[in-house]
C-alpha cells in the first residue's frame, strides 16, 4: 500500500521554522520510501527532490534519489546524487555501495573496485559492499576471485539471497554445475514465496542450469515455476524456447520466444526466434527477425553470424559477406565468422562472370 503524506507549512510570519522545515523534509523522505517500494519512481523522484529543496544538507536524501536513479538507469543523475551524499556525510556506506552498483553497469570496474573498498575500509564487516564487489569481479571473468567475494558477504550474512544467486551464476558461468544448483536452491529455500522477489530469477538461473546439462524436463519445470511467480520475466521464456528448441520443438519456441519480445524487445530473444525460422528453412522470417534484433543492438554479434549463415545457404553470398564482415569488425577472431566468410568468398570466386 501506498502511504500519502501531504505537507504542512509551518510558518511564522515570514520566517521558516527550522524544525518543521526538517520535519516536513523527513515526510517526503518517508513518501519518498514508500513510492519507491512500490516501484513508482517518478512519484519517489519528485518527493526526495522536494525533501532535498526543503533541507539539502541530509545525506540520506541523496542517498535514496541516487539508488532511485540506479533503477531507472539513469546513471549520470545517479552519481551526481551519490557524490553529494558522500560529500555531506563520507562515512555513508549505502552511497558507496550504490555508486559501486552504477560503475559496475557503466563497465567502470577499476571505479566501482575502489569506491567498494572504501566502503569496506569504513565498515569491513559490510556484506552489500562483498556482494558487489563479486558481482565486479565476474563481470571481469575473475571468477576465483569473485568466489571468494560473494563467501565473504555469505559469512557476513548467511541468508544474504542476492549473494547466493550471484555466486550461483558465477557457478554456472564456470560449468561448476554442481555447486550452481546447490547456491540456486539455497535462495529458494531461504525465500520459497519469493516474499523478496528474488525466487524467481533463481528458477530461471536454474532451468539455465539444468538445459546446459541437457535435462529438459528439469530445465522446463523450474522455467514453468519461474512462469507462474512471475508471469512477466523475459528470461524465463527466453530460456525456455532454447529448451524447446534443443529439443525440435519448434512451433513451442517460436511462441516462447515471441512471448519474451511482447514483454521486452531485446537482439537476443529476437536471434533466437531468427535461429528457429533458420532451423526451419523458414528464411525471410529468419532474416526479419534478425534485422529487428540489430534494430534493437547494432552491435551484436551472434545475429551478424547466424544472418550471413541464412545468406550463405540462400546462396546471396554477397549479402552474406556483409554480415560476415560486419561480425569480424566487432570480433575480429570469430572463427565462424572467419569460416562462412572464406565459403562466401571461394563461392563467389567459382561462380559464372556475367
Amino acid at each position: 500500500m501506498t502511504h500519502k503524506i501531504r505537507l504542512l507549512f509551518c510558518v511564522v510570519g515570514l520566517l521558516w521554522v527550522p524544525l518543521a522545515c526538517a520535519q516536513t523534509a523527513d515526510h517526503f523522505y518517508s513518501t519518498c520510501s514508500h513510492d519507491c517500494a512500490d516501484a513508482k519512481y517518478d512519484e519517489a523522484v519528485l518527493a526526495c527532490q522536494q525533501a532535498i529543496q526543503l533541507n539539502p544538507h541530509v545525506a540520506k536524501y541523496y542517498t535514496l534519489l541516487g539508488g532511485i536513479y540506479l533503477q531507472q538507469k539513469k546513471d549520470n543523475e545517479a552519481t551526481e546524487a551519490l557524490q553529494k551524499a558522500i560529500n555531506i556525510d563520507p562515512k555513508n556506506i549505502d552511497a558507496y555501495n550504490i555508486l559501486g552498483r552504477v560503475y559496475k553497469r557503466q563497465s567502470q570496474y577499476e571505479q566501482a573496485i575502489k569506491i567498494l573498498q572504501k566502503a569496506l575500509s569504513i565498515n569491513p564487516q559490510d556484506a552489500e559492499a562483498y556482494n558487489v564487489l563479486g558481482q565486479v569481479y565476474a563481470d571481469q571473468n575473475q571468477y576465483e576471485q569473485a568466489i571468494k567475494t560473494l563467501q565473504k558477504a555469505l559469512n557476513i550474512a548467511p541468508q544474504y539471497i542476492e549473494a547466493y544467486l550471484c555466486l550461483g551464476l558465477v557457478y554456472l558461468q564456470q560449468k561448476d554445475y554442481g555447486q550452481a544448483t546447490e547456491a540456486l536452491q539455497k535462495t529458494i529455500s531461504i525465500d520459497p514465496e519469493n516474499a523478496r522477489g528474488y525466487t524467481p530469477l533463481s528458477y530461471v538461473l536454474l532451468g539455465q542450469v539444468y538445459l546446459e546439462q541437457k535435462d529438459y524436463r528439469q530445465a522446463t519445470e523450474a522455467l514453468q515455476k519461474a512462469i507462474s511467480m512471475h508471469p512477466e520475466i523475459a528470461e524465463a521464456y527466453t530460456v525456455l524456447g532454447t529448451v524447446y528448441e534443443n529439443q525440435k520443438q519448434y512451433e513451442q519456441a517460436e511462441e516462447a520466444f515471441q512471448k519474451a519480445i511482447s514483454i521486452e524487445h531485446n537482439a537476443e530473444a529476437y536471434n533466437d526466434l531468427g535461429n528457429v525460422y533458420a532451423k526451419q528453412k523458414k528464411y525471410e522470417q529468419a532474416i526479419g527477425a534478425y534485422q529487428d534484433s540489430l534494430r534493437n543492438d547494432p552491435q551484436y554479434l551472434n545475429t551478424y553470424v547466424n544472418l550471413g549463415h541464412v545468406y550463405k545457404n540462400q546462396k546471396q553470398y554477397e549479402q552474406a559477406v556483409k554480415a560476415y564482415q560486419k561480425a569480424l569488425s566487432i570480433e575480429p577472431q570469430n572463427s565462424d565468422a572467419q569460416k562462412g566468410l572464406a565459403e562466401c568468398k571461394q563461392a563467389l570466386e567459382q561462380s559464372p562472370k556475367p
